[in-house]
């Protein structure tokens, strides 16, 4: 099974993408904080990644930018997401597609689909 992590400090949001994906079928796990994302990709492997920009102990950036420094992570699908359009160069980072929230349902899932495929395939 495809497994998704959802970096996202706002629980309300998280919870919601979480249940959007686990009825594609996707397995889903969230984190409320940079720090919580990097120790649990660490301890557990993820087919992607859905991450805020802002978020308490590390941004999404600084997430991003840890991410792909370290060994067997550096291409790991990364959906960035915000409200804000980021002031940064996406090549600087090298995150895979960014969503403006608020985004729809099927952006979302069209997003991850093209990313790393239907959860069946």
């Amino acid at each position: 099974m495809k497994t998704i992590l959802v970096g996202d400090d706002e629980c309300d949001l998280a919870r919601t993408l979480q249940a959007i994906l686990e009825g594609e079928g996707y397995q889903v796990r969230t984190c409320a904080n940079g720090r919580e994302v990097l120790d649990c990709l660490q301890g557990q492997k993820a087919d992607l990644v859905l991450l805020d920009v802002m978020m308490p102990s590390l941004s999404g950036l600084e997430v991003l930018r840890a991410l792909r420094a370290a060994p067997g992570q550096s291409g790991l699908p990364v959906v960035l997401m915000s409200a804000v359009l980021p002031k940064v160069r996406r090549e600087d980072y090298c995150w895979d597609v960014f969503l403006r929230k608020p985004f729809t349902i099927e952006t979302l899932v069209g997003t991850v689909e093209q990313l790393i495929g239907k959860p069946e395939a």
